[in-house]
């Protein structure tokens, strides 16, 4: 399956580059915003309206916390992303 190359140029963004497969899913590759195969608990939050939080964890929602992803919106709307953090 080919990838197609499109640019963020759009929304204010740099020349930062991302794949996305022919049927319009986005290529993930390397990257390490996969999440630990060991999580048997995903918590999702929203702190705000641009905002959403996913901790990962081994041993249910108290037990120990294996990873966070937090990412953030350019608006309320959540069309377009602007950060991926993972922690």
């Amino acid at each position: 399956m080919a990838a197609t190359t499109i640019k963020d140029g759009f929304q204010g963004g740099s020349d930062n580059q991302a794949k996305v497969n022919s049927d319009g899913s986005l290529l993930v590759s390397g990257g390490g915003f996969i999440p630990p195969v060991n999580a048997d608990t995903i918590v999702a939050s929203y702190p705000s309206g641009t905002e959403t939080i996913y901790k990962f964890y081994l041993g249910g929602s108290g037990g120990t916390l294996l990873q966070t992803i937090t990412i953030t919106y350019t608006d309320v709307t959540q069309q377009f992303i602007n950060t991926v953090v993972k922690s």
